[in-house]
């Protein structure tokens, strides 16, 4: 059976004559060089992985990316979306109703589906990194309390501060912490030192 599409390599516009769309056959009549079409002439899946870099563990977005929040983003029609929910959704997976997606890798240009799972608002804040940016002491829920001149520990969880205690040790302080983010928190892998390469879900992608 005879292709029913364009012969030129990822140019899927129906076939018109010498085994090429009409376009690419115009092209061919003119003597001119044959070369994508542009992105009319890709699908969506290949529209979207030419702006990927896959060479290393992460899956490197390297197209629009927001200033705001550091976020890919990637264009389908009318609407623009999130890179990495776009690669997890042409991936085969399906993103739960009202869920997001964390990046366990911790790196928000990557696109890698292995690297993302599915989450609550609240499980997502979980698994941060570090301290904020304002931060004075540089760890995560620990601050220097002028009034008793010690380093009080908090975790926070949805809203609510659990106070852990002071310490004249930032590092006992940081330690105390951790401990009660692990007794209230499941998704917190960087505080329980569970790398996403070697996480079960990992392998799901």
């Amino acid at each position: 059976m005879l292709p029913k599409t364009c012969a030129f390599p990822e140019c899927n516009r129906p076939l018109k004559a010498k085994g090429y769309c009409n376009s690419h056959y115009y092209h061919l009549l003119k003597g001119a060089e044959l070369k994508p079409l542009g992105r009319q002439a890709l699908t969506l899946e290949q529209r979207f992985w030419q702006k990927v870099d896959k060479s290393g563990d992460c899956w490197t977005w390297i197209a629009a990316v927001s200033p705001t929040d550091g976020y890919g983003r990637f264009g389908i029609g009318q609407s623009v979306r999130l890179s990495h929910r776009v690669a997890f959704e042409l991936s085969g997976h399906i993103i739960p109703a009202g869920m997001e997606l964390d990046h366990v890798c911790r790196n928000r240009v990557c696109v890698n589906p292995a690297h993302l799972r599915p989450v609550t608002r609240g499980e997502n804040s979980e698994n941060h990194s570090g301290a904020q940016s304002n931060s004075k002491s540089g760890i995560r829920g620990v601050h220097w309390n002028a009034k008793k001149g010690k380093w009080t520990a908090v975790a926070h969880r949805r809203g609510q501060n659990h106070h852990v205690g002071h310490f004249d040790d930032i590092n006992e302080a940081e330690r105390a912490v951790v401990a009660k983010r692990n007794e209230l928190f499941t998704h917190n892998n960087i505080d329980r030192g569970i790398s996403w390469a070697t996480r079960p879900e990992s392998t799901t992608a």
